[in-house]
């Protein structure tokens, strides 16, 4: 730490040192910024135009959907007796909006709300409502567990269940079983268990219900059940379908050898990978398996892929199963084969069998035809899929990400990536985490509309180290220019992030605990507005942002807007908007933009604007000369003095 401190200075204008003790107000000029007007607007929109849209889930009121706890209480002790529990419609409750699912808590949640023996008073009207998912889920628990929604064929699901373009992974169903007298599903789920025929996510759907947009990925199904005569059919997705199902997907690739993968149903059944019966529409659906039944089960009738039995349509349905060493009369594709409606002789090498069967769509014998047979359904501006080839000579860094089609990612040209919105925002931070070639001074990632992180949770765009990757706002002009910050009277040039979440995405670095946007950067931000919170909308004036900077260990704090330490990393041409208090740390070095500028970083063209407030008692230093105490700077608060390049900071 002491060598690290040593020989530097403070630096805010120039290289003055700034030493200021409780509230430093950081006010722009007129001429500059017009006072700093802001103007706050939700980003809403599509991000792409097809028939299900996927979306940023963000409405004009700033209220983008009903959190599926609105609708029960107690959670952890719901068990079968807890109608009391469910809340059928909360105080204002409109039906046309989106219930959120957020997490696996949430998923089975949605489940148990829509079952009639765990919420027998309202459970019709849940399966009529519309859900959708925000974000990817993974069971992190093993005592949650999935329960097939709309069981009884009286009462199918008739809503939409919208996963707008996340994954479902490792996903774990009511493991039922039944030994001779002993039935706890008959117990515990009399009236599920009385009417159910296919054991699915889905059971049924009718004809208005809706499945689209979501990933199923590594599902654990698992059964032994022969107590319900009728009950002899499962499937992964759905089981009896008249409504649509589109854009879903199920991959599970886990190891056949050792009997990971693929579903697990004893007892006589007939198991389909994606829909059992479709009497509906299914389109642009793919399964990708290393085998659809466990290699465990050996007393299963029969299985399919895609669809078992179909009197409806279907379109654009793909095919990749590890399991199958020869289909048709040749041994080896190039690309995809289609046999869409045909009858054809299959051979499953790993099963020891050879079955005649109708397939329905195309048979892709390399994950690589699957990619290339999709993105070719990619047409104009309608595009739904997203496979590493769309990446070009970054596709090698994104194919851990990226292993078989999504739903969602980035547009990308000439090493740079398009973020146009809150999901591309967050899927960023996906490619970040996913492959450390991703956050590289190699990519641009640039910024092309307003960023709403109040809608996002922190989680979801948080990276443990540095940002060295360049993260910079699409200069825009005239009638183009974005809405929300105005610079001179006229909407600013650059995109705006508002209203990051400080606290919860620190990053430790070099001792230091930090704080901002971008916590810890060592690549380039440009051409970005930020402002830290929107207008009170009672007096129209800008809250006041509190961050705690606390985190329960020694490390001094680093806290700076934009970020708290740049390490070799540049930022230039970036307004800073906000109200913030800081409080809770003995030491800091806090700046309006930066809080630490070391290494041969570079700042310039920052501009800041509002109040910094903290309870900082000074700074001090000891006879060596090292920094021991606070300090508080306007823009940057602790520069090195030989090495940082600052030019035009302005804060007055």
């Amino acid at each position: 730490m002491k060598k690290l401190l040593k020989t530097r200075k403070f630096y805010t204008l120039s290289a003055i040192l700034l030493s200021l003790i409780g509230v430093l107000a950081f006010f722009i000029s007129n001429a500059l910024l017009n006072k700093g007007s802001i103007e706050f607007k939700a980003y809403t929109g599509y991000y792409e135009t097809d028939q299900y849209p996927i979306t940023d889930i963000v409405n004009e009121s700033g209220e983008s959907y009903y959190s599926i706890s609105n609708f029960y209480q107690n959670f952890d002790n719901w068990t079968k007796s807890t109608t009391n529990n469910v809340i059928p419609n909360p105080s204002g409750f409109d039906s046309t909006k989106y219930i959120g699912i957020d997490n696996m808590t949430d998923l089975v949640a949605f489940s148990r709300l829509c079952n009639p023996d765990l919420n027998s008073g309202s459970y019709t009207d849940f399966l009529g409502y519309k859900y959708i998912l925000t974000n990817n889920i993974t069971t992190t628990s093993s005592s949650l567990y999935f329960i097939p929604v709309g069981t009884d064929s009286d009462h199918p699901f008739s809503g939409e269940f919208n996963g707008n373009g996340y994954d479902i992974s490792k996903m774990s169903f009511l493991n039922i079983q039944s030994t001779g007298e002993n039935d706890p599903f008959k117990t515990n789920y009399p009236a599920t268990q009385e009417k159910i025929s296919y054991y699915a996510m889905f059971s049924n759907v009718s004809s208005t219900g809706i499945i689209c947009n979501f990933g199923i990925i590594d599902a654990n199904m698992s059964f032994n059940y022969s107590s319900n005569g009728s009950f002899y059919k499962a499937a992964m997705v759905c089981g009896e379908n008249q409504g649509t199902i589109s854009k879903v997907y199920v991959r599970d690739l886990r190891d056949a050898d050792n009997k990971r993968a693929g579903i697990m149903p004893f007892g006589g059944y007939t198991v389909s990978g994606l829909v059992f019966s479709n009497k509906g529409n299914v389109n642009n659906c793919y399964v990708a398996y290393s085998t659809v039944i466990n290699g465990s089960v050996d007393d299963y009738s029969d299985f399919s892929e895609l669809i078992y039995e179909n009197s409806g349509t279907e379109s654009n349905l793909f095919f990749y199963n590890k399991a199958i060493s020869k289909i048709g009369t040749s041994e080896a594709y190039t690309e995809a084969q289609d046999f869409d409606q045909r009858s054809i002789e299959i051979v499953y090498s790993s099963l020891g069998m050879q079955v005649k069967k109708t397939v329905y769509g195309k048979y892709c014998q390399e994950l690589s035809h699957l990619d290339t047979a999709i993105n070719a359904t990619n047409t104009g501006n309608n595009k739904m899929w997203y496979v590493p080839s769309n990446y070009g000579d970054a596709a090698a860094d994104v194919e851990s990400l990226v292993k078989t089609p999504m739903l969602r990612g980035l547009k990308f040209s000439d090493n740079t990536f398009s973020v146009t919105n809150l999901r591309d925002y967050a899927f960023m931070y996906e490619l970040f985490n996913a492959n450390a070639a991703l956050n590289n001074e190699k990519y641009t990632y640039q910024i092309e509309g307003n960023i709403p992180l109040d809608y996002l949770a922190p989680s979801r765009y948080y990276f443990k180290g540095g940002i060295a990757a360049n993260i910079t706002g699409k200069v825009k002009t005239g009638d183009d220019s974005y809405s929300g910050v105005t610079i001179n009277g006229s909407n600013s040039n650059y995109p705006t992030i508002y209203c990051p979440n400080f606290k919860q995405t620190y990053v430790t670095v070099e001792g230091f605990n930090a704080f901002g946007l971008f916590p810890y950067l060592t690549g380039t931000v440009s051409n970005l507005n930020i402002v830290v919170s929107k207008k009170d909308t009672d007096n129209g004036n800008i809250k006041n942002t509190t961050v705690d900077l606390t985190i329960g260990n020694s490390n001094a704090a680093t806290f700076g807007i934009i970020s708290g330490y740049v390490d070799i990393g540049t930022i230039k041409n970036v307004n800073v908007f906000g109200n913030i208090t800081l409080t809770g740390t003995e030491k800091a070095y806090i700046g309006g933009a930066v809080g630490m500028l070391t290494g041969n970083s570079t700042a310039s063209n920052i501009t800041t604007s509002g109040i910094l407030n903290s309870n900082l008692t000074g700074f001090s230093t000891n006879q060596g000369n090292y920094l021991n105490g606070n300090v508080l700077g306007g823009v940057v608060g602790y520069s090195d003095y030989a090495l940082a390049n600052l030019n035009t900071l302005l804060n007055s």
